[in-house]
């Protein structure tokens, strides 16, 4: 399960991206948040593999940049394993939309659409 928190800080409120999991049947953990904490990031998308493998996805934007742009972060968490450290994908092409996870065969698709619009952006993640 994935969503957005937001968080007060002198800047104004920030936002994060959020995870939490459960083993088949059992209870979820405590959450884990997933974004770093200098971007402001919001439109968690979940994909999951056949054998267990979860890719998180989201928009993610640094507000203290000179001109902030909305980028894609995505992060793995393998079968058994914890979650990898958050990417950030996409960087020079930007995103208006909030990503979607395809996963099928253990090929996991990102897609978003860019700000000047035409075809949209694919990118491979996973094992």
């Amino acid at each position: 399960m994935a969503w957005t928190e937001a968080e007060p800080n002198p800047l104004g409120e920030r936002s994060h991206v959020a995870v939490a999991a459960r083993p088949r049947g059992g209870a979820f953990g405590l959450p884990r948040v997933l974004s770093a904490l200098a971007v402001n990031a919001d439109a968690p998308a979940l994909g999951v593999e056949a054998d267990g493998t979860v890719v998180a996805a989201w928009r993610e934007v640094r507000p203290l940049r000179p001109s902030p742009r909305w980028t894609v972060g995505a992060a793995v968490r393998g079968a058994s394993a914890d979650w990898g450290a958050a990417e950030s994908l996409g960087a020079n092409a930007g995103a208006i939309g909030p990503p979607a996870v395809l996963g099928a065969r253990a090929t996991t698709r990102l897609l978003w659409q860019p700000p000047q619009g035409g075809a949209l952006v694919t990118r491979r993640l996973g094992p």
